[in-house]
């Protein structure tokens, strides 16, 4: 239970189906500012608490700040540091969220794990899988993709069957105006709002952050310079300091030379990448799906049409897209699909 409107109405939708609810909010983090200390002083934990209340159902606080911060936060900024575009969430869910509410079900002997995700989980074909939630736009089948079964089999994520605008709708209903109206963030939870290269300079290193480097076209000729290969992502278009006033995006980051390499759009446009550290329910049916198709990002910009995976070697997968996709970066996930069901992914090299 964050203290938002997803998991509050979860935690009441199961509570209403008959399901015996304990809440139990994660403190991942203290956010910036805040000067508290004491569990029960956090706002947001408060906020949680309250609902929990008003729901009727008991509410607990595990403090996962040490795991958060070396499997989460720390992975986030060294994936900067190799000049790749991380995807926290993703990652997050599985080492820290599903995981830990799992050892907790365990310690109180509870079978499932209930969470605030549109999506689906159900079983086929003597497995269970993730399938897209009915509401496309909240859709957040590509940030599960590397669950596994023993977390697949004991989840329960009922707002898979609502869109959000039924949810706000439900609230108001059950008296929960504020939750109705309340504004989600949609950053990453840790940047509370500020951009990634505003976290990364605060944060502390081992190491000091590389200094400002050149910027070179696709023919090695130096046109600019840039603030430090981490503060870019692939695609990227701002920040720049050229000595042209040509639509250059990044193209390449070059973390041995402090480099980046600038191309235009076009030259974003991949057919063929590569995906290591990857995860499938049953790798055996990839070769049998005619309308295999993948994501590199949650929303907008993937590709279209079907794509084909090659075995480079027990690491490296190719993947070849019928259309292409638009600046793939290291470091980001690629999540396969066959219709609404999603059968893996892995994260791109």
């Amino acid at each position: 239970m964050s203290g938002g409107l997803d998991s509050t109405m979860t935690a009441l939708l199961l509570k209403k189906q008959g399901y015996e609810v304990t809440g139990v909010s994660l403190r991942l983090w203290d956010r910036k500012g805040d000067g508290h200390h004491e569990e029960e002083e956090l706002p947001y934990l408060l906020e949680a608490h309250k609902l929990a209340d008003q729901i009727g159902i008991k509410h607990l606080v595990m403090d996962v700040r040490d795991p958060f911060s070396e499997l989460v936060i720390n992975r986030f900024v060294k994936e900067y540091l190799d000049g790749k575009t991380p995807a926290p969430c993703a990652f997050c869910n599985v080492q820290i969220k599903w995981n830990y509410l799992l050892q907790k079900a365990d310690k109180m002997d509870c079978y499932y794990v209930a969470t605030g995700h549109y999506v689906n989980i159900l079983p086929f074909r003597d497995n269970y899988y993730i399938f897209e939630g009915v509401d496309k736009v909240k859709d957040q089948s590509y940030f599960l993709w590397n669950l596994d079964q023993k977390f697949m089999a004991r989840a329960l994520t009922p707002l898979g069957g609502f869109t959000k605008k039924e949810i706000r709708s439900l609230a108001n209903e059950l008296g929960f105006n504020n939750l109705a109206t309340k504004k989600e963030s949609m950053s990453v939870c840790f940047l509370q709002n500020d951009s990634y290269q505003s976290f990364i300079r605060q944060y502390p290193f081992s190491q000091s952050l590389p200094g400002k480097g050149n910027v070179t076209d696709m023919k090695g000729n130096i046109i600019g310079r840039h603030k430090g290969y981490p503060f870019y992502t692939i695609g990227q278009k701002k920040g720049l300091e050229l000595d042209s006033e040509l639509p250059y995006n990044v193209v390449q980051i070059d973390k041995e030379n402090n480099q980046l390499v600038v191309g235009f759009k076009e030259d974003l446009w991949k057919n063929r990448f590569v995906i290591s550290d990857f995860t499938f329910v049953n790798k055996q049916e990839l070769a049998e799906i005619k309308n295999l198709s993948v994501r590199i990002r949650g929303l907008g910009l993937n590709p279209g049409g079907t794509c084909k995976i090659n075995e480079l070697d027990a690491q490296h997968l190719e993947v070849i897209t019928e259309e292409p996709a638009w600046a793939p970066a290291p470091g980001q996930p690629a999540v396969f699909y066959n219709g609404d069901r999603v059968l893996g992914g892995g994260v791109i090299t």
